[in-house]
């Protein structure tokens, strides 16, 4: 055993394996070779192979107390278990075993242990939080391209509406429409410059009115007159016609009564 012991003092692990290997085989219930060959395996890297290797120190000696210390070490270091080996730790340091200077490393590693663990919850709620935020400005985002496209097709529906309004020659709905465009787009030059074009349209669709409204006044008016004129015409025409019968009417009756007084005589 001292042999392998060396082995291990100077980390050849390699010559204490095998060492301890030949031991143990020979001495099944050799507690001590099946430890040494446990932390041979841990020198080696080989952390499952070390754990089994340890469960069956415990089980030929149940007070092998140095085993927990080791399978505390192994469930950290390889297995990053960090609960297991905390209490791993704790059952050690607290055991009956005499090695103080191994308790206080056991000590230590449960602080240790325990501040890590601390810092990892509170890593992993920052990563939390970040992701959570991250999702979130995501979903966001995606929110206002799909509020953006959205906007952009109804903008696109209305302008497409004003155009077919202007050819139908309903001026006013056309620029209706194209305020609505404004609304979604303030600085849509399109927009602006279609509803100038469209503005201009009404400012000439209703001065056409007003000149034709004026026109049709004045015709009115002409006609009026016209019919005024005649109307008074023929009232003239009329009364100078009675006028006439009224100046014929005596004159005929002195020549009446002068006949009828030569046929007398």
């Amino acid at each position: 055993q001292n042999l392998g012991t060396i082995a291990l003092h100077f980390k050849d692990y390699n010559a204490a394996f095998s060492h301890f290997k030949v031991i143990a085989s020979l001495e099944p219930q050799n507690d001590t070779a099946h430890f040494q060959l446990a932390l041979s395996l841990i020198g080696l890297q080989k952390p499952q192979e070390a754990m089994n290797k340890l469960e069956e120190v415990l089980k030929i000696n149940p007070k092998y107390f140095e085993v927990l210390y080791y399978q505390a070490f192994v469930n950290h270091t390889y297995l990053k278990k960090v609960d297991e080996a905390i209490e791993l730790y704790k059952k050690y340091a607290s055991s009956a075993a005499k090695d103080k200077e191994l308790k206080q490393k056991a000590t230590t590693m449960i602080s240790k242990l325990e501040e890590q663990k601390k810092q990892a919850e509170i890593q992993k709620k920052m990563l939390e939080e970040q992701e959570k935020k991250m999702k979130e400005e995501e979903a966001k985002r995606k929110a206002e391209e799909e509020k953006k496209k959205q906007a952009e097709l109804k903008f696109k529906e209305l302008f497409e509406k004003a155009d077919e309004a202007i050819k139908d020659g309903k001026f006013q709905d056309a620029k209706n429409n194209l305020m609505e465009c404004l609304k979604i787009n303030p600085e849509s030059k399109e927009a602006k410059a279609k509803i100038k074009e469209v503005e201009d349209k009404i400012k000439t669709e209703e001065e056409a009115k007003k000149k034709a409204e004026a026109e049709a006044k004045k015709k009115t008016e002409e006609e009026a007159k016209k019919k005024a004129e005649e109307e008074a015409k023929v009232k003239a025409e009329e009364e100078a016609k009675k006028k006439a019968t009224e100046e014929i009417k005596p004159a005929e009756s002195e020549k009446r009564e002068s006949n009828e007084k030569t046929e007398i005589k």
